[in-house]
């Protein structure tokens, strides 16, 4: 279907540059539009040099502040999101936000959409601050504008919920998710995409509190209405199953789970093609599933694909790329293969430091696995080395009481408790 899509707006390029030229205002929208057509087959690289022509044209047409410009630049933050270039993609978000301030004002929709993606980029690059602040302002702007119960309050309580989520604050995301479940219900009904979309992120807030059951019972919601809207193929459906493939694993059901992500990869094969990162994202999960099972010739089968698609797209400093190996690195030390394992946490964390800088999670995460493997290698010093980097890094960014932080004070303290057992009388 992206495809199509692709090849009818290449069609239009070409004819609309033989009758207009090349700086007319329609080739900007030609070379926009095939820009998205490209980002929509996961190919950013390409989307970026279309959509940054398109920005010349537009720029030379319209001057600084007009909505194409900020539509231009929104799309071009977007494509750079994906690649991981956060920087560059706050940078056009921010001018955005400029130039629509300067069109509509404080107190527009669209000034809150652009808070609302300044505050999604600032969370992906781990500046929790910055995020929660335009996330926030987001909201207060669209309760300003449309009151409680409309769909745009309700896409920023979810946008809160994800941010509360992902710091680990599931208990904040569930009530976020049911704010916006409750309104979209009063707008829409059971059988609607955005329905759906807050059972399946409640769905996701109940797996990672560990309530499965609760998880499940809101991922079949989602699912239901999803096959309602949309059928079989689509990605929203791939999406849930995938989710449900997460929690059945969990309860230990792996061949549902298999199931679940063979239906999920099935579809998204058939929507995207080989070369796609939601095609990566199902066979790593796969794979997970595999693992769990024991099943560990075909975990790495399907780890090696994710990996080899996501590197085809990303190119190795990627946090998807690191997500691929820091699996592989697990497959090989629950073999026993210490030495290979190291081998990829090392590139895991070397590229998200340069992903995210020194304190981000996902730094301390990588530094606590590579003293885990270190640890099982019997190399205790090093080991005790990432543990306290990791610490650390997870203090500046979570409360003592959390998870993560307790998990790497269990570890630190096991690889002391080594150290002054072969200490030297």
């Amino acid at each position: 279907m992206h495809e199509k899509a692709k090849d009818y707006e290449e069609q239009i390029l070409v004819n609309d540059l033989e009758t207009y030229g090349e700086d007319d205002s329609i080739i900007a929208i030609d070379r926009n539009n095939l820009g998205l057509a490209w980002y929509m087959l996961g190919q950013y690289e390409k989307a970026i040099g279309y959509l940054e022509n398109s920005m010349v044209n537009i720029l030379k047409t319209y001057g600084e502040d007009h909505p194409n410009v900020i539509t231009g630049l929104a799309n071009l933050a977007e494509a750079w999101r994906e690649l991981g270039h956060h920087k560059k993609s706050i940078g056009y978000l921010e001018q955005a936000l400029a130039s629509g301030l300067n069109i509509y004002g404080e107190d527009h929709p669209y000034v809150a959409t652009l808070r609302n993606n300044l505050g999604i980029a600032f969370f992906e690059k781990g500046q929790y601050k910055q995020a929660h602040e335009y996330l926030e302002q987001a909201l207060a702007s669209d309760l300003k504008s449309y009151g409680e119960d409309h769909p745009a309050s309700a896409i920023r309580r979810n946008n809160l919920g994800a941010f509360w989520y992902t710091l680990g604050r599931y208990d904040k995301a569930i009530g976020y998710f049911e704010q916006a479940l409750a309104s979209d219900l009063n707008t829409y009904g059971e059988d609607h995409p955005s329905v759906a979309r807050e059972h399946n992120n409640l769905g996701l807030a109940w797996y990672k509190l560990g309530q499965y059951k609760k998880a499940i019972e809101n991922l079949d919601k989602a699912l239901v209405s999803n096959l309602k809207t949309y059928g079989e193929d689509h990605s929203e459906v791939a999406k849930v199953r995938n989710n449900q493939g997460l929690a059945w694993n969990k309860l230990g059901q792996y061949d549902k789970a298999i199931g679940c992500f063979e239906q999920a990869l099935a579809s998204g094969l058939n929507i995207y093609g080989e070369d796609h990162p939601h095609v990566a994202t199902l066979r790593n999960n796969l794979g997970i599933a595999f693992f769990e099972n024991g099943q560990y010739k075909q975990a790495r089968e399907y780890f090696e694909k994710a990996l080899a698609g996501n590197l085809k797209i990303y190119g190795e400093d990627h946090p998807k790329v690191a997500l691929n190996r820091n699996n592989l690195a697990n497959l090989w030390l629950e073999l026993g293969r210490y030495g290979v394992a190291i081998d990829y946490l090392e590139k895991v964390l070397a590229a998200n430091l340069k992903a995210y800088g020194e304190e981000h999670p996902s730094v301390a995460l990588a530094r606590n696995n590579l003293g885990g493997a270190l640890y099982k290698k019997g190399l205790h010093e090093q080991a005790r080395e990432y543990f306290e980097k990791a610490l650390a890094g997870n203090l500046k960014t979570y409360q003592e009481d959390h998870t993560d932080v307790t998990i790497i004070r269990n570890n630190l303290a096991e690889a002391w408790k080594e150290l002054r057992l072969h200490e030297k009388p």
